[in-house]
Order: C-alpha cells, then sequence, then structure tokens
C-alpha cells in the first residue's frame, strides 16, 4: 500500500490507460478526411459505428467499386539479384552433405530372361496365371516337377531346383566387383541367384542331418529347462531388476514398467539375443519388425558388457545416451533431469550434464553404494535415496499414473517411496524388507566375484567340439559346398571358377551373419513337429493326435450343418407350397392342370402357337406369376385357346387339342364344381403363419342333412 491509501502499481495503471486513450485520438486524427466526407456530392458513407471493420459491407468505403470489373496486370522485369537475401547467414552451421546414387543399380526388371537360364530353373512368374495351389510349394508335400538332370548331376539336394533368391543392392555391388576379376564370361544376375539358392538348398539339408542338442532338464519338473531353472532359482535368491525368471507359471514381465498385460496395439516383444521382455510404448518400438528383433545393447554391443551410468545394475533394457555411453530405460524415466530426444523411440538419453552434482553424491540406502545417480523419496519429510533398479529388484512402491509415455512427457506423474513411506497396505502385499536383504545379498556377491577370482580356468585340454555355426550365426560350411559351387560354374564354361566360388561362398557367409543367421530364402519345413529335442517329440505327437481328433471331428461337424441346411431348406420348399395352397389354392389347382397338359404336349406342338388370345406359354407364364384371380378367368383363357386352335383347320392341331381336352375332361369337370369358399373352414391364416381352425363337425354334418342324434 502507497502512502494516500492506494494499492501498489495504481499510479501506474492509470498512466497506461491515459497512453491508451491518446494514442486512439491520434489514430482517428489520421484518418483521411475523404473517409468522412461525402463522395462525388453523391454518396456518403453511412454506417453502424459499433460494428468492426471487418462486419462491415465495402460499399460502406468503397461505393463506386465494381466488383466485376477487371483490374489491370503490370509486369516488370525484376533482377534475380535483387531478390537475394541481405540478412547474414547464420555463422556455424554445418555444409549439406549429398551422396549421389547411380541412376540403375539393379538390371532393368522387365528385361527378358534367356531361354538358357530358364532350362536351368530361373523361371518367370506371370501375375495372370492363378497358381495350382495355395500352398507353398515344397519338394516334402509332392513333387513340383520332372527333375532337372542339369542340377542332378551337381548334387543330390537340388531335386526340382527353382530360384527363389532375389538379389538386392548390396549383391549388385559384390557381383559387379567379382566380374571385374574376371576376364571372359561374366556372371550374369540370374546365375548369381542360382548360386546363391544353391548355398541355401545345400545348407538347408545339411542342418536336417545335424543332431540337435539335449539339454538337461530341470530335476523337480521335467518342463523346465535348465536355463529356466537357474533363472527362477536366481530370482528367488537375489530378485530381479528386468522381469527375467519371477515364475514358470507368469508370463515374463516388461522390464520397463514391470506389467505383464498388453494388448495389439501395445504388445510385449522379446529379444532375441538377451530375451528381455518390453513394451512397444516402454522400449519406443513403434513397428515390429518381421523376423528376428535385438534390443539396443544386443545390436550395437552384444558381446562386451556394458554399464549403466547412472546405477550398478547389469541387467535390464537399455539405451545409449547422446555421448554414446550406456542407460537403463529405467534409470532414464525416473531421474528428473534426463529426457528422451525422441520420445516415440525413446532414444538417445540426454541430459547427463544437467544432473546436479548433489545427485551424484547421494548413497543408495539398498545397496550400499555410493555411485550413479540416485532419487530420493516422494514424502516431502524423507530423503532417502536409491537406484530406480535397486527399488525395483526390492520391491518398493513405484507409480506410473499416466504410464510410460505419460511418464515420459509428464515426469510429475511418477511417485516413489521407500519402505518406511509406501502407501496404506503395500507393504502387506509386499516383502519389501526381503526385497531389500536379497538386493544387498546381490551386490555383495557380485562385488565379492569380481574381486577373487572364483572362476578357475582348468589348464587341462578340453575336447573340442565340432560347430556348424558361430555365436553370431554365421554359419560354417562344410569345403563341399565349395565343390558344389564350382562344379556349376564349370558347366556354364567360367574360368577360374575355383575361385569364384570360394568367393561366393564366403559372402554367403557374411550375408547369413548380418542376418543374424537367418535363412535368405523363405521356405516351409513341413517336418518342424519332428525336429528338436528327441524330449520334445511324444507332446508334439500327443498334439498331432488332438488335432486329427479335432479334424475329424470338425469334419462330421461340417457334415452335420450340411444336413441341417438341407432340412431346412427342404423346410422352407414346403412353408412356400403352404402359402400358396393357403392364398391361391386356385392357382395351385391350375398349376396341377397345366403340368398335366404340358406331359400330354411333350413335343411343345402347342406351346408356342401363336394364336390371338393367350397360347399355352403365356397361360404358363400368368400361372406362375399368381395372376389369376380364379378358376374361371382361367377356364376361360384355356376354352378361348382350344376353340382358337380348332378353328385354324390344320389336321394336326385338331388331333392334339381333342387329345387333351379327352385326357383332362375329368379334371375341368371337378374344377367347375369346385366350390373353394369351404377351404377356408379348414385353416385360419395370420400373416404367414397357417394355423388349423377350430372344430365344426355340427356345421359340416347339417350341411350334408345329417344329424348328431341317432333315429330310432
Amino acid at each position: 500500500m502507497s502512502a494516500n491509501g492506494t494499492p501498489k502499481g495504481g499510479n501506474r495503471k492509470a498512466n497506461a490507460r491515459s497512453l491508451l486513450i491518446s494514442q486512439r485520438k491520434e489514430r482517428a486524427a489520421s484518418i483521411p478526411p475523404t473517409l468522412t466526407q461525402p463522395i462525388n456530392n453523391n454518396h456518403s458513407i453511412h454506417h453502424d459505428p459499433s460494428k468492426p471493420r471487418e462486419e462491415r459491407h465495402f460499399k460502406d468505403y468503397y461505393p463506386d467499386l465494381d466488383e466485376d470489373l477487371a483490374l489491370p496486370l503490370l509486369l516488370n522485369e525484376i533482377d534475380p539479384n535483387e531478390l537475394k537475401s541481405n540478412h547474414p547467414r547464420i555463422q556455424g552451421l554445418k555444409k549439406p552433405e549429398f551422396k549421389q546414387i547411380p541412376k540403375e543399380i539393379l538390371p532393368n526388371d522387365n528385361s527378358k530372361i534367356p531361354k538358357n537360364i530358364i532350362k536351368l530353373g530361373y523361371k518367370e512368374h506371370s501375375m495372370s496365371q492363378n497358381p495350382e495351389t495355395y500352398i507353398r510349394e515344397n519338394d516334402q508335400f509332392a513333387k513340383r516337377e520332372q527333375n532337372n538332370p542339369f542340377f542332378e548331376s551337381i548334387s543330390s539336394n537340388q531335386i526340382n531346383f527353382k530360384s527363389t533368391y532375389d538379389m538386392d543392392e548390396q549383391d549388385n555391388y559384390f557381383l559387379a566387383y567379382i566380374n571385374s576379376k574376371i576376364d571372359s564370361k561374366q556372371i550374369s544376375h540370374e546365375i548369381f541367384e542360382i548360386a546363391i539358392t544353391i548355398l541355401e538348398n545345400e545348407w538347408y539339408y545339411l542342418e536336417k542331418k545335424i543332431p540337435p542338442k539335449i539339454r538337461k532338464t530341470y530335476s523337480s519338473n521335467s518342463e523346465l529347462s535348465l536355463k529356466t531353472s537357474a533363472a527362477i532359482n536366481h530370482t528367488k535368491l537375489y530378485g530381479a531388476d528386468d522381469g527375467i525368471g519371477f515364475s514358470p507359471e507368469e508370463d515374463q514381465r516388461c522390464a520397463v514398467c514391470n506389467e505383464s498385460e498388453c494388448d495389439n496395439s501395445n504388445a510385449i516383444i522379446f529379444c532375441d539375443g538377451c530375451d528381455i521382455a518390453v513394451h512397444q510404448d516402454c522400449y519406443g518400438v513403434i513397428f515390429i519388425p518381421e523376423g528376428q528383433w535385438l534390443c539396443r545393447r544386443c545390436m550395437i554391443s552384444k558381446k562386451r558388457k556394458v554399464k549403466c551410468l547412472f546405477c550398478p545394475s547389469t541387467t535390464g533394457a537399455f539405451k545409449q545416451t547422446d555421448n554414446g555411453l550406456w542407460s537403463h530405460v529405467l534409470c532414464a524415466l525416473w531421474i528428473p533431469e534426463l529426457w528422451f530426444a525422441s520420445a516415440g523411440h525413446m532414444e538417445p538419453v540426454e541430459g547427463f550434464d544437467v544432473i546436479p552434482k548433489g545427485r551424484w553424491k547421494l548413497n543408495c540406502y539398498i545397496c550400499k553404494q555410493k555411485m550413479g545417480a540416485c532419487i530420493q523419496c516422494a514424502n516431502k519429510n524423507c530423503f532417502t535415496a536409491f537406484h530406480p533398479t535397486c527399488a525395483r529388484r526390492a520391491g518398493l512402491f513405484m507409480e506410473m499414473k499416466k504410464g510410460v509415455q505419460g511418464a515420459v512427457l509428464d515426469k510429475s506423474s511418477m511417485h516413489s517411496y521407500c519402505h518406511r513411506h509406501s502407501p496404506q497396505g503395500y507393504n502387506e502385499q509386499v516383502d519389501i524388507k526381503s526385497g531389500i536383504e536379497k538386493t544387498r545379498l546381490y551386490y555383495s556377491t557380485l562385488n565379492q566375484n569380481q574381486s577373487t577370482n572364483v572362476l578357475k580356468i582348468s589348464k587341462e585340454k578340453k575336447s573340442v567340439n565340432k560347430k556348424w555355426k558361430t555365436s553370431r550365426g554365421t554359419p560354417i560350411p562344410p569345403n563341399y559346398f565349395i565343390t558344389v559351387i564350382s562344379v556349376f560354374l564349370k558347366k556354364l564354361k567360367i574360368q577360374d571358377e575355383e575361385n569364384v566360388a570360394q568367393q561366393l561362398t564366403k559372402y554367403w557367409c557374411m550375408k547369413r551373419e548380418m542376418k543374424r543367421g537367418a535363412p535368405l530364402v523363405r521356405r516351409t519345413d513341413p517336418t518342424g513337429y519332428t525336429s528338436g529335442n528327441p524330449e520334445e517329440l511324444e507332446p508334439k505327437s500327443e498334439f498331432c493326435k488332438t488335432l486329427l481328433q479335432d479334424i475329424d471331428q470338425l469334419q462330421g461337424l461340417a457334415q452335420a450343418v450340411e444336413l441341417r441346411e438341407q432340412e431346412r431348406l427342404l423346410l422352407d420348399q414346403v412353408f412356400k407350397e403352404q402359402l400358396q395352397c393357403a392364398y391361391f389354392p386356385h392357382n395351385t389347382l391350375i398349376r396341377l392342370l397345366l403340368t398335366k397338359i404340358n406331359k400330354i404336349d411333350s413335343s411343345r406342338f402347342l406351346m408356342d402357337l401363336e394364336t390371338q388370345s393367350l397360347n399355352l406359354s403365356q397361360i404358363n407364364d400368368k400361372s406362375v406369376k399368381n395372376n389369376y384371380m380364379s378358376l374361371n378367368e382361367f377356364l376361360t383363357d384355356l376354352e378361348s385357346f382350344f376353340q382358337e386352335v380348332e378353328a385354324i383347320n390344320s389336321p394336326a392341331l385338331i388331333k392334339a387339342v381333342r387329345r387333351i381336352t379327352r385326357d383332362i375332361d375329368t379334371n375341368l369337370q371337378e374344377l367347375k364344381d369346385l366350390d373353394l369358399s369351404k377351404l377356408d373352414r379348414d385353416f385360419v391364416m395370420d400373416g404367414v403363419e397357417v394355423k388349423e381352425a377350430p372344430y365344426q363337425g355340427l356345421r359340416a354334418m347339417q350341411e350334408v342333412g345329417l344329424s348328431d342324434m341317432e333315429d330310432d
């Protein structure tokens, strides 16, 4: 408050208000006089001053403006130098770099394939031709075609050979390198694809002959593998912060949010390298790739053990920071100063330099280690510090109110508490003290093993087992692979075939290594249920028997459904006939009589005869359409037709008509004597429902002169 009793800032507001009023007056005085004086001595501006300018009609300001008049267009040549901006260029920006790509990297797809290549199994496919079957072709089911003698002489594994490999840009560059070393006949794209297909076929049949690895199972449960049982025992002893090994009955939990529920839009995916499980939203996987999926650690640094900058844990889901180091996704979420540069992909982790020094000096009360960056209890009076991974392993209360994606955008929605300030009832559900003891035991054991070499390498010579694949999935092919390719190239009269075959085989191995050992050609393996461990064959066999039983039951169910639908169709036909008889009884009788006439005139001698009245064919059509309203109408049309035919004075026609009239004379007499009104007494029609009428026996007896009492 000021000395005169006005609040602080009152004089400032009054001065601003007076300044605004003076500016409005100056703006009003600067309006041209033409807007206030009469124009052309005939027009003047009349408008409502309460309306703003944008709501007024343009005639209020420009009464002489013709909106239909064309505007003049003036052209003037402009110097391009004048268009250059005079603004100074921002210094320190990187100059753009461009990589020139060749116009034609791959061959033209519309080029025709030579006939000699087609004979080798490289076949053209036409999109207009329908395949014989929708099942992928495989020689295990049936022979696709006659054996190719060209490939039979190369290898017995190339029966019914068919080229199935497609080149890419990398293959084209390698092929250009190979052809630059060959002086004579060059290797075409088709021959290269055939060679890669041969190697794929040889490796496919070789893998079938390799005996499967027999793994020991857990003693207490035969269904658990040794790795799974070890993970479960490790979790029971030390706890877990990555969701692995909680329980064999439960689904593996996400290493970030610690939840096992998922849906189609946010599925849980497993890394094919370390078997870590994460949600798509929790790890930033926008699209699930086809085939193998590797987490960021297995993709970049699978062989080296990575360490998190902010905690001592070496397990869990990792992402790289902006300086090339590593961080847990869990740590990046819970440490307030860290954030993701891309919220959708959740990488890289930034904010390392923003973390205050005091956070680096905090000591975790769970693992008793002063390293990394800790977070603190959300209770405002508690300063207990702990690592996010230690809190997850110990089972502390960690809540994300808006989920992981909500926490990425708003970290105020995340709350974690120490075991002393957990929400009411949480400590009764979760044994936090036991979890803290397990976490301390885990890190004490880990530090002890790192300080003392517990694992000693024995100097005894170990038996060397033959391996067919490296740890990265690279196949180790035997020498006969090179021999097969060499024989193939020799038949095509390509010089230095052994060296070229060796180069092709090496390139095929590197190509497989790039795909983590995945095949380069897709094929359906019908023997998938017979491969694997011998212990798995029995449950697979039982599963196949169950499938066969289900197929038999499904076949019987399909037959029963087909029989049911046939009975329904028959029932509908009977119902249709019932309605026809109920609502159109005379048309039903007419149709029966016309059916008899059509049988007599089987040669259609009278059917298509042209007459002035309705002929026999037209009478049939009228009956089918239920256009006859009474029997008399039908009898009149039929008699008119017979009389007109007899008047033609044709012996053959007269003979045919008299034959028909002679055979249906009795039926015609019955139709004439029939009283259709009595039919309504037996049935009652209610819409599409036809019900039986009540008993009317006394009335019927009276009509024929009978009595319900016997005469003495």
